[in-house]
């Protein structure tokens, strides 16, 4: 209990939870799908759940926002093109295979990629921190397991 509460101050931050640590994880998809955020964000999220090690149980939660119309993109469109290519690597990962018009919106992808609970792959964590603001910004990489088959 000690170990747990030792830099915690529930005065000040009730809900500071300790984050998972940067890394390669084995997960299990818990829940997939299209999430409108009572702020009105919406993106696809994943919550992944980690199957093993030291870290087993833990969950991580991933919002992926595909909306080119999305007022981050407009000032930073390379965001736009990370965030494709991190859906693209959860769908390969999970071994989907999605068509064209799977990617219409987001509701429309958050439905395709539904197909994915139940998946198993790797998560990989990374933390970056902006030279500009300081912030620490968290990256996710879907790495399919070696023996996967090609598609």
């Amino acid at each position: 209990m000690q170990q747990v509460t030792a830099n915690y101050d529930p005065k000040t931050n009730p809900s500071q939870a300790e984050s998972i640590p940067p890394g390669e994880y084995d997960v299990v998809i818990e829940a997939v799908g299209h999430t409108v955020y009572e702020s009105g964000y919406d993106a696809i999220a994943i919550k992944a759940k980690i199957v093993g090690g030291d870290h087993a149980d833990r969950i991580e939660l991933i919002n992926i926002n595909v909306d080119p119309g999305n007022e981050t993109y407009t000032k930073w469109p390379n965001l736009l093109n990370n965030a494709i290519r991190s859906m693209t690597q959860f769908i390969y990962a999970t071994g989907l295979q999605l068509t064209d018009d799977d990617w219409e919106d987001q509701l429309t992808l958050g439905q395709a990629v539904g197909e994915a609970l139940g998946k198993q792959c790797v998560l990989r964590i990374t933390d970056t921190t902006s030279k500009k603001s300081g912030k620490t910004y968290r990256n996710y990489e879907f790495l399919a397991y070696d023996d996967m088959p090609a598609f």
